[in-house]
């Protein structure tokens, strides 16, 4: 698969690279992206200024939807076929935030 992949901080360290798919693990998912919202986060990590910092190579995408491939052990909110959205805090569904 085609993926875009900070290897060093700065828009020259943006490479594009072939990759396997890793099959999911316990609890995730494999989606094929069909659509990618790059923002602010996305550029703030391309430049190493976001306020927590991450191991690279990483892949720059906080918002994407795609359509679920492949599931793993245990997963049972999504099915083969349904249609995914992914956003950075994962785990926040509604109501008021709280980051810990």
């Amino acid at each position: 698969m085609k993926s875009i992949v900070i290897e060093k901080n700065g828009f020259d360290g943006l490479k594009l690279i072939d990759r396997q798919a890793i099959p999911p693990g316990p609890g995730q998912v494999l989606l094929r992206i069909r659509a990618v919202g790059l923002n602010y986060r996305d550029v703030e990590i391309v430049l190493g200024s976001y306020h927590t910092p991450f191991k690279l190579p990483l892949v720059p995408m906080s918002d994407c939807v795609g359509e679920v491939m492949e599931v793993g052990k245990d997963v049972t909110r999504v099915k083969k076929g349904d249609r995914a959205v992914v956003a950075f805090w994962e785990r926040w569904h509604d109501g008021s935030f709280d980051a810990s």
